[in-house]
């Protein structure tokens, strides 16, 4: 372990660029959760209400703000437990590169790798929608309709039949009786 004020700044930036590197991530996960959620979500709520703009960037602002607030604790955090509270501006700025050196690199790559997975699983659904749950559930509705058909059409013959032996009853007394 280095004892020296200059190694422990040394391990100060080092564990600052790392924590900038873990809020990246932290960002890219909120930023996967966008286009999973938000992108098709936009023209589905645009069709059902017509202030989808405003709640998709409503929706978007209140992520971004959920994270601004992680990001504060946990910077807050680190600097109490790796400084002693002290607040030291390259520390800071160790977190931003970090941050920068995460989102500019390893950033993009995961967000391609996880918007071609996303549009998989979309596609994925779509189609076990399309070919599996649709044609089930039509084939359930269409038996459903036929049941109700015969349960009624036997009401009715057994209401006709009720209203023969009735006839009959009357017939027999007389129908000014």
């Amino acid at each position: 372990m280095i004892y020296t004020p200059q190694g422990q700044l040394f391990i100060l930036l080092v564990y600052s660029m790392v924590v900038g590197a873990a809020l990246g991530i932290l960002y890219d996960v909120f930023r996967i959760f966008r286009i999973a959620f938000t992108a098709d979500s936009e023209e589905k709520i645009r069709i059902r209400h017509k202030n989808a703009k405003f709640i998709i960037n409503a929706l978007v602002f209140v992520q971004d703000l959920l994270f601004w607030l992680i990001a504060a604790i946990v910077t807050v955090l680190f600097i109490f437990m790796a400084n002693t509270g002290q607040v030291r501006l390259f520390a800071l700025g160790a977190q931003f590169l970090g941050f920068l050196a995460y989102h500019f690199t390893l950033g993009k790559l995961v967000m391609k790798i996880s918007d071609k997975i996303i549009r998989g699983i979309k596609y994925i659904l779509r189609m076990f929608m399309k070919y599996a749950i649709i044609p089930v559930v039509n084939a359930l509705v269409k038996l459903y309709i036929k049941l109700y058909k015969i349960i009624e059409r036997k009401k009715m013959i057994h209401f006709t039949e009720r209203e023969k032996i009735r006839l009959l009853r009357e017939a027999k007394r007389g129908f000014l009786s």
